[in-house]
């Protein structure tokens, strides 16, 4: 009985209740109760993070005052493992990295040299890199997979871009698909694949920092032909 007289197995019963949907829902769902411990990784902005093989893939970055060129791995976002402290590419913040079927591509960013415009690939979860055919020279833009093809659209460096740019997954030259889809430049945006087109939303340079488009490459905001990107 509780303090009133009154039988309390009721509230006894929910919380007996409440109890067990806690212990069901962890047994179902162990990662909600779980809390990681700090990454070993030094703490960063600016880099890049890929899901590959089963794996997320962390490279680069920067603290403010170091641009990092190391690489990191790990299997359950817990436990990371560096892969190396000092990769073949220098370092960058504010690149570009994409996931090529079994493969990680890194391109751009900032670096101490100012602007970047070359492109490394991995084919052995990040353990070694081969530098590719130079891209567009920028920071901060958007990238993707597509149609077979890697796309880097808009960023900012020497001006604010607005000019989409793709290359064949063999990364062995880049076309210029369009020079103006965002006339007034556009950074820092969001950019995604979904029902066979890309997505901008948001980001610098647009009005109002809130605008969606989207399109298949050299054509943006209206339905449109898949264009062949010059390959």
């Amino acid at each position: 009985m509780d303090s009133s007289g009154r039988n309390g197995g009721g509230n006894n019963f929910k919380k007996s209740r409440s109890v067990f949907i806690c212990l069901w829902a962890a047994l179902l769902y162990p990662c909600v109760s779980q809390t990681p411990t700090a990454p070993a990784f030094s703490g960063r902005a600016d880099h890049c993070l890929v899901a590959i093989n089963g794996e997320l893939l962390l490279t680069c970055g920067s603290n403010g005052g170091t641009f990092f060129r190391d690489v990191w791995r790990s299997s359950d976002g817990m436990a990371w493992t560096q892969v190396l402290s000092w990769a073949s590419f220098s370092g960058r913040y504010g690149q570009g990295c994409a996931a090529l079927g079994t493969e990680v591509v890194m391109m751009g960013g900032n670096g101490y040299s100012g602007m970047l415009s070359d492109v490394w690939m991995s084919a052995d979860m990040g353990s070694s890199w081969t530098a590719q055919a130079s891209g567009p020279e920028r920071m901060y833009f958007g990238i993707a997979v597509f149609l077979s093809k890697l796309w880097v659209v808009g960023g900012t460096g020497s001006s604010m871009f607005g000019d989409v740019w793709c290359s064949s997954t063999a990364l062995s030259s880049w076309s210029q698909a369009n020079a103006s889809a965002f006339p007034s430049g556009l950074y820092a945006m969001g950019l995604t694949v979904l029902h066979d087109r890309m997505w901008v939303a948001g980001g610098y340079g647009s009005a109002s920092q809130n605008e969606v488009f989207f399109g298949t490459g050299r054509r943006w905001d209206d339905e449109s032909e898949r264009v062949s990107c010059g390959h």
